[in-house]
Parts: C-alpha cells; structure tokens; sequence
C-alpha cells in the first residue's frame, strides 16, 4: 500500500504540456513493465485511450506503426501531426515537423538512425511503395527496417487514402488503423495477426475525438504539403508532355520498357540475384 501511494501521488499538480510523465515503481512492477510506466490515471491520459496503448508498448519495449486512411482533405495527416506532437510532449521533447515529417523514404531512415522514443510522421506513403510495384528497392529496405528496428521504440505514422495501397508485407506490421471520419473525429482499430496462419484482421477499439496539433505545426506543414505537391505537379506535366503525343507512343513504350528494365535490374543486384560481372 505504501508503494501504491507513492506511485499514485500528486497526480493533479502538473499541468497538460507535462501530464505525460511517467513515475517510479515497485521492482515488481518493473521487472515487467520497464523503469517507468506512464501514469495511466491522470485525466488526459486516461481518456486518451489509443495514447495509452503506444505507451504500454513503449513500456514493453515495442516500437509502433500507425496507419491513418479516409477520405482527401479528411484530416488525416492533421490526426497524425496532433498525435506526434503529444507523445513527444510524454518524453519532454519538442515536435520538430522539419525533422520529424516528410513525404520520402531517405530522410525517415536517416533520422532513425539516431532517433529513440520519438514519433515520426510519414506522409504519402502510397507514392514510393504502391503494392503494384512491391519488387522494387523502396519495399525491401523499408520491410527490412520495420522487422528489426523494434527496440528503438518510436512511433510512425503513416496517413494515405486507403489500406490497400500499401502491399501486404507492410500490412502484417502494422498495429494500428486509424479511419477519421472528418476534422478531429477518428475510429481506430487494433491490429489482431495471426503468425502461424499468414491473416489479420481489424478490431474496433472506440472513436476519438481529439483537436488539432499546434499552430505553428499547421504552418509549417502547409508548406512542406504545397512544395511537395507542386514537385509532383510539375513531374506529372513533365512526363505528360514527353510522352503524353499520340504520335510519341511508340518512344514511349520504349522509354517505359528500357527504364522498366533498368528499375528491375537494380533490384535484382540489390537482392543478390545477379553476378559481379554483372551478368543476367
């Protein structure tokens, strides 16, 4: 009972930009959750139920992929961004949307390497790693990446339109599935896999409603969002105009075939499937 008191103690003191702190428990209690397990019975946290599942695996020394689908202009990357900024508030850190979100691969992997118990935010996933195109370099490092970077313990977030445009090896990873249904209002589910049989299936846990991350947050990655958007843009026009003619159409298919060819090889060295002369 004395040991309750005083993991239970002073509970109200601190305001909502600390009430993620977690606090010092019996060896009992740590020999299986780790030091520190966050307090589960501040108000914040204790309606915040998807934030006190990450923490729990946190504890457990488990890392965490989130996936964020529905409909364009949903809110999604809004819920990611929110969610982000408060699981790096529980560790008393700064959510640094530079650092901290992107719409490609390399800066996510360049920041993991030095990166432990932070959140990350990897938008537009679905461009780099669609399932139609699952051979490619993109897929097998970052399948590579999340089945062994567990024990580094941060969170992904990672909001696209819909489940189906991430391939299966990505899907059997996942944890979480968050589908919002409009501007701060989300229904989440549990990941449930069965390993032995190769299935997994959703869970409903509950709905959120929750608000939108920060200010300057939003400034920041409406900018990011737009000069994303507009490289985009300008590449699509760019492929359109060079191979877009009618009277092009045999160019095209070449082009398409020679880089097609070009993507696959690649691939194949990566994999180790081809010789050193360089040999098919």
């Amino acid at each position: 009972m004395e040991e309750w008191h005083k993991w239970n103690k002073d509970l109200t003191k601190h305001p909502f930009h600390t009430s993620f702190q977690p606090f010092k428990v019996s060896k009992r209690i740590s020999s299986q959750f780790g030091k520190t397990i966050p307090n589960f019975f501040h108000p914040e946290l204790k309606s915040n139920t998807l934030l006190r599942h990450i923490l729990y695996r946190r504890s457990r020394n488990m890392n965490t992929f989130i996936a964020c689908v529905g409909n364009v202009r949903s809110g999604k990357s809004y819920f990611c961004l929110k969610y982000a900024e408060d699981y790096m508030r529980y560790n008393n850190l700064d959510f640094d949307i530079n650092k901290q979100c992107s719409f490609d691969l390399l800066p996510f992997l360049r920041w993991s390497k030095n990166a432990v118990d932070q959140s990350y935010v990897l938008d537009e996933i679905q461009l780099q790693m669609s399932p139609r195109e699952w051979f490619n370099v993109q897929h097998k490092v970052f399948n590579a990446f999340c089945d062994v970077q567990g024990l580094r313990r941060n969170i992904l977030f990672m909001p696209f339109p819909n489940i189906s445009y991430i391939d299966k090896h990505l899907r059997f990873l996942l944890n979480y599935v968050v589908r919002t249904i409009s501007q701060g209002k989300v229904v989440w589910f549990k990941v449930v896999t069965r390993h032995e049989l190769g299935k997994s299936w959703l869970t409903k846990v509950g709905s959120i409603r929750c608000s939108l991350p920060s200010k300057e947050t939003i400034e920041q990655y409406e900018v990011i969002k737009k000069k994303f958007t507009d490289h985009q843009l300008k590449e699509n026009i760019k492929v359109l105009e060079e191979f877009g003619s009618p009277t092009e159409q045999d160019m095209m298919k070449a082009e398409w075939h020679k880089l097609r060819n070009e993507k696959l090889k690649a691939s194949i060295k990566y994999m180790n499937y081809i010789t050193e002369k360089g040999k098919w």
